[in-house]
């Protein structure tokens, strides 16, 4: 992380960068750490049973509201697994900061928790 605190200018991956693959996704977090990125910005919102996980889109592009749809549900209209908030700070730990865009209120406490 050389530009997080080496007084140089920082690389910043908004959404998980998505150059090499799609944005918000394990690949795209991967990839941005691949690429030497110093912060990593991820989307949280809430789904409907409490999962934290990482969107950008209100709706997803799928009509529903994340917030109205399962976390399986969700997984299966995106088609792929969608990144629960927990496993991307994972994967990031000690590798990358996270920039966290809280979409929904009320969530900072429970994600402080998770980590």
């Amino acid at each position: 992380m050389s530009g997080a605190t080496g007084g140089v200018p920082a690389i910043s991956a908004h959404r998980g960068g998505g150059d090499g693959a799609p944005a918000e996704t394990f690949d795209a977090y991967r990839g941005a750490l691949a690429a030497g990125a110093d912060y990593v910005e991820l989307d949280v919102r809430r789904t409907s049973d409490g999962a934290l996980v990482v969107c950008h889109r209100p709706r997803a592009g799928w009509g529903r509201a994340v917030a109205a749809m399962s976390y399986a549900r969700l997984c299966a209209q995106a088609g792929y697994q969608v990144p629960r908030m927990a496993e991307v700070a994972r994967l990031l730990a000690g590798r990358a900061m996270a920039h966290l865009d809280l979409k929904e209120t009320g969530c900072g406490p429970e994600i402080v928790a998770d980590l």
